[in-house]
């Protein structure tokens, strides 16, 4: 019997995944940064461990994560956010890079995490994409490049930004008018810290797809809607319900990830317009 540890066991997705490989015979183990997790009060989680927040010292996590592994003979990991996600595909513990982790591979992982890179690739596929435009100086734009109007969207380029110590997070805000576009760019740290994207505002509504890839080929789909967003003009869904998957939206999600020759867990993220067009917003390389 293998023996899975699960990570980032406070989260909704860590309690789905423990249920689920535990109803399928693994031994599951849980481990999150909080004494209790949500994943740890599973009946199939045969014990719970604890490892430093990585989001503040990703070296003292993988040193624990790592001897976990060794103490428990884990078989597989299984990460559940971007920050563990990361750390494993970029750690340097031997121990760490011999275990399997299921998430996609390191060159894969790194494609989708870099948002302006994947909308290379997106319009060289033939998909609906944002007009976008990258920002990389750290001096604050005053006026809207030529050929935007408002509103525009101001989206970090990665949602996880690595430090020498931690891990910076970021999120997607929208700007209406000149002022919130000027009040944006000075109240997050982020702006002065990496490049971002300046995007067309999408009026529409935000739909997943989700996907499991095999060396390219699809072995599982799944799909969601949105009921509501935070915040309600569009950003993290905060309460959706399972869908029928649409046929115009895993045929561009099938696109894009075939085309990349992808390999693990993927949620592609679309905002569908008005007329139905599904405009790529990002893939998530993870369990959603």
């Amino acid at each position: 019997m293998k023996t899975l540890l699960i990570l980032d066991g406070d989260q909704r997705s860590a309690l789905a995944a423990t249920r689920s490989c535990g109803r399928a015979g693994y031994r599951v183990l849980t481990a999150s940064v909080e004494d209790q997790s949500i994943a740890a009060a599973s009946r199939f989680s045969s014990a719970a461990y604890n490892y430093p927040d990585p989001a503040q010292d990703p070296v003292k996590a993988c040193d624990a994560i790592a001897a976990l592994i060794e103490e428990l003979q884990v078989d597989v990991l299984v990460p559940m956010t971007d920050i563990t996600t990361h750390l494993l595909l970029y750690s340097e513990s031997k121990r760490i890079r011999l275990t399997p982790t299921v998430s996609a591979p390191r060159e894969l992982y790194t494609q989708a995490s870099d948002k302006d890179h994947l909308i290379k690739i997106a319009r060289n596929l033939g998909l609906s994409v944002p007009k976008s435009t990258l920002i990389s100086t750290d001096i604050p734009l005053t006026e809207l490049p030529r050929g935007f109007t408002y509103p525009v969207v101001l989206k970090p380029t990665k949602s996880r930004i690595p430090l020498k110590r931690g891990y910076l997070s970021t999120t997607v805000r929208v700007a209406h008018n000149h002022e919130e576009f000027l009040a944006i760019q000075e109240a997050d740290i982020w702006f002065k810290t990496a490049p971002w994207l300046l995007q067309s505002f999408v009026n529409g509504t935000g739909q997943g797809v989700f996907a499991i890839y095999d060396n390219g080929r699809p072995v599982a789909w799944f799909a969601h809607e949105r009921i509501r967003e935070k915040p309600p003009s569009g950003g993290v869904s905060v309460l959706s319900r399972s869908a029928t998957l649409s046929i115009p939206l895993k045929a561009a999600a099938k696109t894009l990830l075939d085309g990349m020759q992808w390999h693990g867990p993927a949620m592609v993220e679309f905002r569908v317009a008005g007329d139905g067009t599904p405009y790529l917003m990002e893939i998530n390389a993870r369990f959603w």
